[in-house]
């Protein structure tokens, strides 16, 4: 059997044009996938701020169905969230939420606020965390909550004075 080398390169040069346009789609998609899906819209870090009640906005993006928007703040520096909000299903869609920072007005400073998007079972617990709060009164911090991707998260940093 005779193969001509001419075909063989052909063949050969087929081959790298389809792993190369194979890579190419995987590297595409794989970008698409690491967007940030969640942001704010209305405040930016080192936004001053002088209420102890504010509006937040922003976006979240492709949202699973399992998919809860959540709002956490913490004062800077301290360890450990408040979840704000009531953790809402948005499909590719605006959120508002109010945040408190603090409890009183004398509770001054800098503040980080996050937007995550939780599955049903995280969201679980933080709405329960919530009625409990509200029905006790007392408002414990929690640890930062398992999200369902790093682009499903955003943070900033206000000041309020």
């Amino acid at each position: 059997m005779v193969i001509e080398y001419k075909s063989i390169k052909l063949i050969t040069s087929m081959k790298n044009v389809f792993y190369l346009c194979t890579t190419f789609m995987l590297l595409s998609m794989s970008c698409a996938f690491a967007q940030k899906q969640v942001s704010f819209t209305s405040h930016k870090t080192g936004s001053v701020v002088t209420s102890q009640q504010i509006t937040v906005e922003g976006t979240a993006n492709n949202v699973p169905d399992d998919g809860h928007v959540w709002i956490l703040v913490q004062r800077a520096g301290f360890n450990g969230w408040y979840p704000q909000g009531r953790g809402e299903r948005l499909p590719q869609e605006n959120w508002t939420c109010i945040v408190f920072l603090g409890e009183t007005d004398l509770d001054k400073g800098k503040y980080d606020i996050a937007v995550v998007v939780v599955n049903d079972e995280v969201h679980r617990k933080l709405a329960i965390w919530v009625q409990t709060a509200e029905r006790e009164g007392k408002y414990p911090a929690i640890d930062f909550p398992v999200v369902i991707g790093s682009n499903y998260q955003a943070f900033i940093t206000v000041d309020r004075r």
